[in-house]
């Protein structure tokens, strides 16, 4: 999304909400960090779907706007090729998948354990996951109606780093298969 489309639609939303002053250039900017992977032809319908769901502007507009780009891209599939998601998942060091893999050891227990970190290199995680894994929040299940419900846990904020520095901290990168390459099959 272009900086130009998210003014645009802050200004609309803030209007819709009877908001005297729109934020400044500063927060937009700020907050077009958050959801810049969002693309320009989905705020028409986000906005709709806020009107038509809030009774109030969201406080938190950018964990808002990342809930309704989940539900515009449930709402909407056949918008979404398979070419769409390698490109827009598209990263060396998670392929897409949006975290990283890695193996440590306990030094106390000298136990090792497999854990996982957000990839720092890239935004997918916000895209597939939303601002749960980086802000932490309840986890929600959907049912059967495609609504989330609120199942009660909590997932604490998950810590963000690259490849380099899982490495660098002396931990063992766990290199993820690549859900985008072409399969060969081996006669």
């Amino acid at each position: 999304m272009k900086l130009i489309e998210f003014t645009d639609f802050i200004k609309d939303i803030y209007k819709f909400y009877r908001y005297k002053n729109p934020p400044l250039s500063e927060e937009i900017e700020t907050w077009l960090l958050e959801v810049d992977y969002i693309p320009g032809d989905a705020l028409p319908w986000i906005l709709d779907n806020l009107k038509h769901t809030k009774d109030s502007l969201p406080r938190n507009l950018p964990r808002a706007l990342d809930q309704q780009w989940h539900l515009y891209r449930d709402a909407n599939p056949e918008k979404f090729t398979r070419a769409q998601e390698v490109a827009d998942y598209n990263c060396p060091e998670c392929h897409g998948i949006g975290v990283l893999h890695f193996r440590y050891t306990d030094f106390k227990t000298k136990l090792k354990y497999t854990a996982i970190v957000i990839c720092a290199s890239c935004r997918s995680s916000h895209k597939k996951f939303g601002s749960i894994l980086h802000e932490g929040g309840k986890v929600c299940n959907k049912n059967e109606i495609g609504s989330y419900i609120p199942s009660g846990e909590y997932v604490p904020p998950m810590l963000s780093l690259t490849k380099q520095e899982i490495l660098d901290r002396g931990w063992e990168f766990l290199e993820a298969e690549n859900p985008y390459a072409e399969k060969v099959e081996q006669n």
